[in-house]
């Protein structure tokens, strides 16, 4: 499984937004993992082994990234691909590759983390409602994906009032998630989950919460600061919401369980957002303004 959550960074979904191509995302990317959930299910009911759903989306991952890859590159391109042309290329991005590593640690282990201070049953419960943050995680990504290029297109004369779109968009997104956690997480991971393991109102605050914080901070960083050029402050600014983060999800989760995981994410998202927050204050009005 780890192996098949891993493979989904090679998606090229940022590509195809960026072509216009939405519908491409849903041939190359999500139809695979859709056909390989189907037979793993059938696979599950008929011979009772679960391994065939992390190996199929495997297959799924691979198919779909290498079918595309040929499409677009070709393989006399891909098989172009020196070692030193990939270790240029990490070189060159290494603040973003950076970036990408401490937020998606941050987010993928925390029901890690959970799990290592927290009871058994408060460890499942948290991963029941890990499950439904994912959505608004992905929304979030999507939604970043589609507006980043869109804001800097057209030049600095533009970028001011796109930010701003894209900043009123991406928190209208994220309230929409705190509401939906609010009113209806309990509920809903009882209906998906059972009500063994469903999350109780105060983990689907704490859930909710680091969703408005993702959406923020997408704006806030993929969108705006980098925009603006500042991706070492954008890097700064996940790795003290991480540093901050972590701790806080081991201990709270130890003292008050799946609440305790969930207000400890939050509160890394939340000080990934104010430290963005407070980037963006010093450097729009010489970046922006001077335009």
């Amino acid at each position: 499984m780890a192996l098949a959550l891993t493979l989904s960074g090679l998606s090229s979904s940022w590509y195809m937004v960026g072509l216009g191509r939405a519908t491409l995302i849903v041939v190359y990317e999500l139809l695979p993992r859709v056909v390989a959930t189907a037979i793993a299910a059938v696979a599950l009911v008929t011979l009772g082994q679960v391994t065939w759903y992390p190996t199929l989306l495997t297959v799924a991952a691979l198919v779909g990234t290498g079918v595309f890859a040929l499409r677009t590159v070709g393989l006399r391109s891909l098989l172009a691909a020196s070692p030193g042309s990939v270790r240029r290329v990490f070189r060159e991005h290494r603040t973003a590759l950076t970036t990408e590593i401490a937020g998606g640690t941050y987010n993928s282990l925390a029901v890690t983390f959970v799990s290592i201070a927290a009871p058994v049953n408060q460890a499942a419960e948290f991963v029941s409602g890990d499950k439904l943050y994912r959505i608004g995680q992905y929304s979030a990504s999507a939604l970043g994906n589609a507006l980043q290029g869109w804001a800097v297109e057209d030049g600095p004369g533009q970028f001011a009032r796109r930010a701003r779109v894209a900043l009123v968009l991406h928190l209208l997104l994220g309230m929409l998630g705190l509401a939906c956690f609010a009113a209806l997480g309990p509920w809903l991971s009882e209906v998906l989950f059972g009500a063994s393991v469903a999350i109780d109102l105060a983990t689907a605050w704490g859930l909710g919460v680091a969703t408005l914080g993702i959406a923020l901070g997408t704006a806030l960083g993929r969108v705006i600061l980098v925009g603006l050029g500042a991706r070492r402050e954008f890097m700064t600014s996940v790795l003290i919401g991480a540093s901050i983060g972590i701790p806080s999800i081991l201990a709270l989760s130890a003292v008050i369980g799946a609440a305790g995981g969930a207000w400890g994410l939050a509160i890394g998202e939340v000080v990934s957002v104010i430290c963005q927050a407070c980037y963006v204050a010093m450097r729009w009005p010489r970046e922006v303004n001077h335009d």
